[in-house]
């Protein structure tokens, strides 16, 4: 019965760590897609902190994380950038 009840907590346990083993590469998201997700505010923080550690900056300002969440949603509803990676609008902006 114990080895029973041991097999059924390594399935459960499995089973949950399975589920959360999502992953999405980032790179690809389109601006399309950022601005028909759910939860632009979160992607926009993660894109924030991705380029924070790039500069090796671990400072984060907040008005202007929100400031430039609200220009890469200007940005991408553009028609000529809806297919583009949103990465790709970023860079293209900081070229500018």
């Amino acid at each position: 019965m114990l080895r029973l009840a041991n097999v059924v907590l390594l399935t459960l346990a499995a089973a949950q760590a399975a589920q959360a083993q999502t992953t999405v590469d980032v790179a690809k998201i389109t601006c399309e897609q950022f601005l028909l997700s759910r939860d632009t505010q979160s992607f926009a923080v993660w894109l924030n902190g991705y380029y924070h550690g790039q500069r090796n900056d671990p400072v984060l300002a907040v008005e202007r994380a929100k400031a430039n969440a609200k220009k890469l949603a200007s940005a991408c509803v553009v028609a000529k950038n809806s297919k583009l990676p949103v990465m790709q609008v970023i860079e293209a902006a900081k070229a500018e």
